[in-house]
């Protein structure tokens, strides 16, 4: 579940191959899925008809696919069919090979496969296939990378030559160095804070219409369309900082009582809960806003419950590691210097038997 892998991401970690721009040649089908949730556009499936999926899975997920169409300048109202396919590990390799999850462009659908329940880089590649065209894995990786907001990775620019990044330019299909994540995260943040995701939108869509994977072809429309060479802004932004995340928070607002803010982790499904109940085991998550209007510094503290317990809380500005985020472990009380802003809280409930915590945010002092 995506407590264990929601714990600060050290830096310099390797990312590991996580999507398939184009189909595999044997797959599957005849497959048998249930489906467990569907909305406007997003279903999910699971491959036995006992495994329950809260319907705050499809809410979320839909939501959180709108946030980041809108950041992108997509209409999420066009965003394609998309079918979730929550598998076992020798499904995922029928469908994916060697990698962790992928997303694949179906017959007039889009289709997604994964061990766990929420994978926001597959999500993301979800949006992107919907309007954008996946010519070039370094495009495509990246953008996945840095709206991906399910963990905290700060990407620094590691020299390379100039050959090994045109290699990197022209690398598609499944089997893609793992630079490409790092290299392409990098390189699309930069685009993205430097000339917004209009003029991102137009190279793509440029790049893609020229039907050519050379990196001389990528060069040259990265200087027609940015005014600047690929070379020059890579040297420019060096010293501005790390990539980032960029968070979309679509999560409901809880307002404060009085001089506290207090939230629950979740007990069952209904809402915006996302989570699996399968015989006896119960997988819950939930997410909501809080709001700051003063800076200063506040304590977090989480009740007693089980060690894997406690609540994440995440600015919804950009993560680049160090103090955009803090995670509080149940019994803990953490003094923490908060910005004015909306920050995203985050709680679980892992076992059916472990009556959760809550979470209590107030003013130091």
């Amino acid at each position: 579940m995506a407590w264990i892998q929601s714990w600060r991401v050290p830096r310099g970690i390797a990312l590991v191959c996580m999507t398939c721009l184009a189909c595999l040649a044997c797959q599957a089908d005849e497959t048998q899925f249930y489906v467990q949730g569907s909305g406007d556009f997003l279903t999910y499936l699971t491959l036995a008809p006992d495994i329950e999926i809260c319907e705050g899975n499809v809410t979320y997920a839909e939501r959180w696919m709108r946030g980041v169409a809108e950041q992108l300048g997509i209409d999420g109202a066009e965003l394609k069919p998309t079918n979730y396919h929550l598998v076992d590990a020798e499904e995922l390799a029928a469908h994916c090979g060697s990698a962790a999850a992928c997303t694949q462009r179906g017959d007039g659908s889009i289709e997604i496969y994964a061990t766990r329940l929420l994978r926001a880089h597959e999500l993301v590649h979800a949006v992107q296939f919907s309007q954008w065209p996946a010519h070039r894995a370094v495009l495509a990786e990246g953008l996945a990378v840095v709206y991906d907001d399910s963990s905290q990775t700060a990407l620094f620019w590691n020299p390379i030559s100039s050959a090994h990044l045109d290699e990197l330019l022209e690398a598609h299909g499944i089997d893609v160095p793992g630079e490409i994540y790092t290299v392409g995260g990098y390189l699309v943040y930069w685009l993205l804070q430097r000339h917004g995701p209009a003029k991102l939108a137009e190279f793509w869509l440029a790049d893609a219409a020229s039907g050519s994977r050379t990196a001389a072809a990528f060069r040259a429309g990265f200087e027609q369309h940015f005014g600047e060479s690929l070379d020059a802004m890579i040297a420019d932004v060096q010293d501005s900082g790390p990539a980032c995340v960029i968070p979309t928070c679509v999560d409901d607002l809880v307002e404060w009582q009085g001089d506290r803010w207090t939230f629950e982790s979740p007990q069952a499904c209904g809402g915006t809960v996302r989570g699996t109940l399968e015989g006896d085991t119960i997988q819950l998550e939930q997410s909501v806003l809080l709001e700051i209007t003063q800076v200063g510094s506040y304590q977090v503290s989480v009740t007693d419950g089980q060690t894997v317990q406690g609540a994440i809380l995440a600015a919804c500005s950009v993560w680049c590691g160090g103090d955009d985020r803090v995670d509080v472990h149940a019994g803990q009380v953490v003094e923490v210097d908060l910005q004015p802003g909306r920050y995203r809280v985050t709680t679980f409930k892992l076992d059916a038997q472990d009556p959760g915590v809550s979470v209590e945010i107030r003013p130091a002092g």
